[in-house]
């Protein structure tokens, strides 16, 4: 997209209107959302493992400006909803790099679905490594919603009045560890492809979706991505990742690990709520393998015959049992 478009109410039919330029939809900031609107809203678009970020203060949820049931609506739909108490921005985010962002919530009267509704305006426009660098950054620090929330939310509600004005005390569940997730394992096939899109975008402006992801997992910066030591850079990013560091003590601590013990090592040490399915987790070892045989100088692969992948480390005797000590440290489930 070359210019930015202007969206004026109706917001949503003029956004459906142009929904076959923009791909599926990934991701949406919004401080209020409604549960008919948010129906409505998901009804518009396709979506390819979106998420959803509400602000969700006790004074938005007994003014009626949000409610609790969206994330009944979005748990029906396998859609992950994520708490974010200081978002103001409205901003929804395609696959295609494109997104909107303006002034409508995911509300009737934001989204123009009553009438009269409310004035809005915002612009479809390409996001830049900026812009993706702080939704990064947002979505962070945003919490994964869970059932035990939700109920929190509504203890303090029932606890509250509007005349006169108590607010009852919100008691959130303690929020869990980010610090081994599968989702920050590279998105990319291999560091060369990685490397390969980062020239692209370098020279003609083109942007990966698997590569964008690399970027905010390993925090690279535009003068990263333009440096002539990137490569040096990529590598020591992804050594001081905490997950790789642990994954790479437990290959060291044996002779060799198959591609299932690996597997199922990732899956016991991973903190992401809800847990990826097993065949997640092996796609996204597949991927890891190539990278830590292109950052790590002791580690190599192979497949032996026809079994599966098996990979080793030649510091072996050094690393005996490293990894077990962290053991302690998963996730309850």
């Amino acid at each position: 997209m070359s210019k930015a478009i202007p969206i004026w109410a109706p917001v949503l039919k003029n956004l459906r209107s142009l929904a076959p330029e923009k791909g599926d939809l990934v991701l949406a900031f919004s401080p209020f959302i409604k549960s008919e609107a948010l129906e409505a809203f998901l009804d518009t678009f396709s979506i390819d493992s979106a998420r959803i970020v509400v602000r969700w203060k006790i004074q938005d949820l007994l003014g009626g400006a949000s409610d609790l049931g969206i994330f009944d609506v979005l748990r029906e739909r396998d859609i992950p909803l994520y708490l974010h108490p200081r978002i103001h921005l409205k901003l929804f985010e395609f696959s295609s790099g494109i997104a909107y962002s303006g002034s409508s919530n995911i509300t009737n009267m934001g989204l123009s679905l009553n009438e009269p509704y409310n004035e809005e305006m915002g612009v479809l426009s390409q996001l830049d490594l900026s812009s993706y660098a702080n939704i990064r950054r947002l979505c962070d620090e945003s919490r994964r919603v869970t059932k035990e929330i939700v109920d929190a939310y509504q203890k303090a509600i029932d606890e509250s009045q509007v005349d006169p004005p108590i607010i009852g005390k919100l008691v959130l569940p303690p929020e869990e560890s980010k610090e081994f997730l599968v989702s920050e394992l590279p998105a990319s096939d291999k560091p060369e492809a990685f490397l390969e899109a980062v020239s692209n975008y370098v020279q003609k402006q083109e942007m990966c979706p698997r590569m964008l992801h690399d970027i905010g997992t390993l925090k690279l910066t535009e003068n990263d991505l333009r440096s002539k030591e990137l490569r040096n850079i990529l590598m020591r990013e992804f050594r001081n990742r905490a997950f790789v560091e642990l994954i790479v003590e437990e290959i060291r601590s044996h002779p060799s690990l198959n591609f299932g013990a690996v597997t199922s090592f990732v899956h016991n040490m991973s903190q992401d709520v809800p847990l990826p399915y097993r065949s997640n987790i092996k796609e996204a070892i597949a991927r890891l393998y190539p990278w830590l045989d292109y950052c790590f100088e002791d580690l190599s692969w192979s497949v032996p015959g026809a079994q599966s992948q098996v990979i080793k480390s030649s510091l072996f005797d050094q690393g005996r049992g490293g990894a077990r000590k962290h053991l302690r440290r998963r996730r309850r489930r």
